[in-house]
């Protein structure tokens, strides 16, 4: 059950501010923000109050306004979530340009390192070879 959504939906239907709705259900309004984001979800006692509260509203109106609200809820939830999604998927790109750049770059500074180290590997080996050659003589 989407509580958050039924306690918006009662809170707007009654047109209540959310401290006066905090007032109503014996809590603080900071309690009803929680609940309304999702962060925290109403208690057995508040549930069943709500539930009391919806059933003594007319069915056949309310029913389909509470729909109605349930529906657009979830479409904004849904485009909230696209969007961090889309925004997320955007950082990954960036940081995966960001560590291709980076791997390309180690790989030159790679080969140019083997590549110096071959001059210096063959460097030596002709120095040793000098210093054999004037051994002998």
């Amino acid at each position: 059950m989407d509580w958050a959504a039924i306690v918006s939906w009662v809170r707007e239907r009654q047109g209540l501010k959310q401290a006066a709705f905090a007032h109503l259900m014996d809590v603080d309004q900071a309690t009803v923000s929680r609940w309304e984001c999702r962060k925290q979800t109403p208690c057995l006692a508040i549930r069943n109050k709500l539930t009391q509260i919806v059933a003594q509203m007319d069915p056949d109106q309310d029913l389909a306004m509470l729909d109605e609200h349930l529906a657009n809820r979830q479409d904004a939830i849904a485009g909230e979530l696209k969007a961090t999604l889309l925004t997320e998927i955007e950082g990954a790109k960036a940081t995966a340009e960001l560590l291709t750049a980076h791997l390309a770059s180690d790989t030159a500074l790679a080969g140019a390192l083997t590549a110096r180290l071959a001059s210096v590997e063959s460097s030596v080996e002709g120095i040793v070879t000098e210093a054999g050659a004037a051994e002998k003589h």
